[in-house]
């Protein structure tokens, strides 16, 4: 066969150095800005970002992004459209909130590698606080400990990868009255804090309080259809009593400012039942509901213009508070101790039980997730009307005094501490709620040293972020 001629070698090489319009399309950067698409310049960082990782498709990243939010259901589609190439690694993990904002509702019951271990938080104020990681957390995921450096803070609550720290540190005793607490996501690669303006005197809690964080993805969940806050916004709930209600204080990360003290109608606690343990929550049909207070106060609430009610004061005059709409159960409806019950929702919307006696172990879900949201009835929030699921007894387990820690929501493990036959010392186990199975994941030699345990869970943007790291 002849050599080609000369003219034709200089217009193959002309050709192979002339970009398609296809080609400058594809290599677009897109990311997410107050949760909406928009195109990167041009220059030379945005080249270089996107170099090497044309996969060949006249697809421009705009198009790719509404195809992986529309078709990936589940955090596997994800991922395995992560390892297809570099450009779609690139995508999925920089916009991974774009996606998950966009993409249809889970349809994966469980996701274990959410799951990451448990911190456990010493009440006697000696110890600092410890977090114990799963065997099956990756290395490269483990949380970062700057805020809980020299014990000078405690996890008060922990959800869809947030942990909200109370910052006050006990050398400061002469500061009677005052709430410090910080956020953060110990996973993210800064593991930055976000400590909250101050509450102090008249403002802050004069005793306990119950605290919960709510995020973008709890809104998502009970409306679709409503207006959608950033992914990295939130809300830190503080419930605590005053001498003649029960009040509720809301710090917004999009205000940065804590709102102004309401009072929760309908709804009372006791003082001696936020003393103790963590209180976890179960969100739900823009519900929070504290199964160990019995009570929930509405989301909406909190949201819309708030009414005002006439309260009396220290000095017994009336003065003029903001209102939230909760709902407490009755007398006879209050729920068994949380160390032989743990509630929960699916990330498919179910409700899930988990109950614990001398004996046994069960478990009980439902599969009302498309029911009424403006149902709050006592069987809903407590469910009593779930549907047995399976039972294991603690016998064939070789365990006994079980004690019910944290229900992992997102991952499908359970925390508890139980004894193993007669062996002084108290262990940490997990169970699947899927498979069945489970595991020791920890031993302590003092059971008195076990205080207030809480599991950590990563969420599904910052799962799909790693993959780029």
């Amino acid at each position: 066969m002849p050599p080609p001629r000369r003219g034709a070698r200089r217009r193959t090489a002309a050709a192979a150095s002339t970009k398609s319009p296809h080609a400058t399309r594809a290599s677009r950067r897109l990311s997410v800005q107050h949760g909406e698409p928009f195109k990167r310049d041009s220059r030379g960082s945005a080249a270089a970002a996107t170099a090497g990782d044309d996969d060949g498709m006249p697809l421009s990243d705009e198009i790719l992004l509404l195809v992986f939010s529309a078709l990936s259901a589940t955090i596997g589609d994800l991922v395995r459209c992560a390892a297809t190439c570099r450009r779609w690694r690139r995508l999925v993990s920089a916009d991974a909130a774009f996606i998950c904002r966009h993409a249809p509702p889970c349809s994966d019951p469980f996701v274990r590698t959410l799951a990451l271990g448990f911190f456990d938080s010493r009440t006697n104020g000696v110890a600092p606080t410890r977090f114990v990681s799963l065997p099956s957390a990756g290395s490269r995921l483990q949380p970062s400990f700057a805020a809980l450096v020299d014990g000078a803070s405690r996890v008060v609550a922990s959800r869809n990868g947030h942990l909200v720290l109370d910052l006050r540190r006990r050398a400061n005793s002469r500061i009677t009255h005052t709430v410090r607490l910080g956020v953060c996501n110990p996973v993210t690669a800064d593991g930055s804090v976000d400590v909250l303006p101050l509450l102090r005197g008249k403002e802050s809690p004069t005793g306990p309080y119950a605290c919960t964080v709510i995020t973008a993805a709890d809104e998502y969940g009970s409306d679709r259809h409503a207006p959608r806050s950033q992914h990295a916004s939130y809300r830190v709930l503080l419930l605590y009593n005053r001498r003649s209600f029960t009040a509720l204080r809301c710090y917004s990360s999009s205000a940065g400012s804590w709102g102004p003290e309401a009072v929760v109608t309908g709804a009372r606690i006791g003082r001696n039942q936020l003393a103790g343990e963590l209180h976890a929550v179960v969100v739900r049909y823009g519900v929070v509901f504290w199964p160990r207070l019995a009570m929930s106060v509405r989301l909406d609430s909190l949201l819309q213009p708030a009414p005002v009610a006439s309260v009396a004061n220290n000095n017994g005059n009336a003065q003029s508070r903001h209102t939230v709409a909760g709902f407490s159960l009755a007398v006879g409806q209050r729920l068994i101790s949380s160390q032989r019950r743990l509630l929960g929702v699916t990330p498919d919307g179910r409700m899930l039980r988990v109950d614990a006696d001398s004996e046994t172990i069960r478990v009980y879900c439902g599969g009302d997730a498309d029911g009424d949201g403006d149902d709050i009835s006592c069987a809903r929030l407590t469910g009593e009307s779930l549907e047995w699921k399976w039972t294991m007894k603690q016998g064939l387990m070789r365990v006994h005094t079980v004690r019910l820690r944290w229900l992992c929501e997102k991952s499908g493990l359970v925390i508890f501490t139980a004894r193993n036959g007669h062996d002084p010392d108290t262990h940490v186990y997990t169970i699947d709620i899927e498979k069945k199975q489970f595991r020791r994941v920890a031993t302590c030699s003092e059971p008195a040293s076990l205080g207030e345990m809480c599991g950590y869970e990563m969420d599904r943007v910052t799962l799909l972020a790693s993959l780029g790291r």
